[in-house]
C-alpha cells in the first residue's frame, strides 16, 4: 500500500511539475517528436501495390475462404444441437 501512495504521490507531482515547463521546452519536445515521426515513416515498409491479378483473383479466394468458414459454423451446430 505504501508503494502506491509513493508512486501516486510521483505522478502527482510529475504533473503538477508538467504544468510549469516553458514554451522552450514544449516546443524542443515537438520537435523531438516530429523527428521520431519522420524516422518511423521513412523506415516503415511501403503499402504493398495489388498487380491486376491479385484483383482478380482475390475474389475467389475469399468466396473460398468464406464457404469454408461457413461450412464450419454449420458443421459446429449440427454437434450442439
Amino acid at each position: 500500500m505504501a508503494t502506491l501512495m509513493s508512486s501516486l504521490f510521483v505522478a502527482l507531482l510529475a504533473l503538477v511539475a508538467s504544468s510549469f515547463r516553458t514554451r522552450a521546452a514544449l516546443q524542443a519536445e515537438n520537435l523531438a517528436l516530429r523527428h521520431q515521426l519522420a524516422v518511423f515513416q521513412k523506415n516503415a515498409p511501403r503499402r504493398l501495390r495489388l498487380r491486376r491479378c491479385d484483383r482478380l483473383c482475390l475474389p475467389k479466394i475469399l468466396s473460398g475462404a468464406n464457404a469454408f468458414e461457413i461450412s464450419g459454423i454449420q458443421e459446429d451446430e449440427t454437434r450442439l444441437g
